[in-house]
């Protein structure tokens, strides 16, 4: 037990002890979330002042939830310059434990309040039937959000196949179009060449009808040819008497045999 000076017998127990009170150097806890009925452990850390060779002062531990503790430190020597306080919530909720100096009124037993503080510490209990739901939606917002990008790269490779489908038929609808047009200017060359050999087929009959025409003129122009006269006709023989005289016979030539 830490000794008192007789001089603070005159000038106050209480007052005179708080010179040489205990300092309260760290404190945590073991799990900053919990479940209803299992416990955890509030650490504390405790620093010596002045003459002091352990620990020895009071502490008021309030769990948030409207219960709390008293701890008198130093009760365990110098070990307790390290100790911890273990508390188990009944139910859910959010808490914060604060951990501050105390004054213990127990006779020569008595402690004054450590130094140092207070110190908060927020601490969540949750229900397990509510982590496993919380656990489930979150599953399920998972799977969700999974579907929702399956869904997406499906839309996106639909639009992608939409768009190259679309593309393919507009150089379809191209290629065709050239093709007409090619086609169209391939009938054209052709009825303009048949139009052609038939303005040529026409010319050439025009110029063969205007040289008949002109050869028909310049025949119709020439004087008409002369006949050659006619040989004149034997005069007729009269009864003349020297028409009664018989004709003279002459001898034929006897072939030399």
């Amino acid at each position: 037990m830490k000794k008192i000076p007789l001089s603070c017998l005159a000038l106050g127990l209480i007052w005179c002890s708080s010179a040489f009170a205990t300092k309260i150097s760290a404190t945590r806890v073991s799990t900053t979330q919990t479940v209803p009925g299992t416990e955890i452990s509030i650490q504390l850390e405790f620093e010596l002042e002045g003459s002091e060779t352990a620990p020895w002062c009071g502490l008021q531990v309030d769990f948030g939830n409207g219960a709390g503790r008293s701890v008198r430190v130093g009760d365990n020597g110098a070990a307790d310059a390290k100790m911890e306080v273990k508390y188990a919530y009944p139910g859910p909720g959010k808490f914060n434990i604060q951990v501050s100096g105390r004054s213990l009124v127990r006779g020569l037993k008595t402690a004054v309040a450590c130094n140092g503080g207070p110190f908060t510490i927020p601490v969540t209990v949750v229900d397990p039937v509510a982590i496993q739901m919380q656990q489930q939606l979150e599953q399920s917002r998972r799977q969700l959000e999974e579907n929702e990008r399956a869904l997406k790269s499906a839309e996106e490779a639909r639009q992608r196949q939409q768009a190259a489908a679309e593309e393919q038929r507009r150089a379809a609808e191209a290629q065709l179009r050239d093709a007409n047009e090619k086609q169209r200017q391939a009938e054209e060359q052709n009825r303009r060449l048949e139009l052609e050999n038939r303005i040529k087929q026409l010319e050439a009959e025009n110029r063969r009808n205007a040289a008949a025409a002109a050869e028909s003129r310049r025949a119709a122009q020439q004087p008409p040819a002369t006949a050659p006269a006619a040989p004149a006709a034997p005069a007729p023989q009269t009864n003349s008497p020297s028409s009664n005289t018989p004709p003279v016979t002459r001898p034929k030539a006897e072939s030399i045999l």
